[in-house]
């Protein structure tokens, strides 16, 4: 259905990211155009272990969400240039 719709744009949200890998259609590739796939993170030991793989994952446009925020977070070293 994401495929087909490519008039609207889908915006999910995860803290599942680990298990991406297994939940992709065949075609994805680098990710769907209309696809913009978010990661949450709620303190510093989740964000270690989830954006790694969120930063490697084929997504065309992505966002990394921090709520419920528990604690301070330092995203300096998932992000990009």
């Amino acid at each position: 259905m994401i495929k087909e719709r490519s008039d609207l744009h889908f915006f999910m949200i995860t803290k599942r990211i680990d298990r991406l890998a297994e939940c992709l259609p065949p075609d994805w590739e680098e990710g769907y155009e209309n696809v913009t796939l978010c990661c949450t993170v709620e303190n510093q030991e989740r964000a270690a272990y989830r954006l790694p793989i969120y930063k490697e994952a084929p997504i065309k446009h992505k966002i990394i969400i921090c709520e419920p925020l528990l604690s301070a977070i330092d995203l300096s070293p998932y992000l990009g240039d």
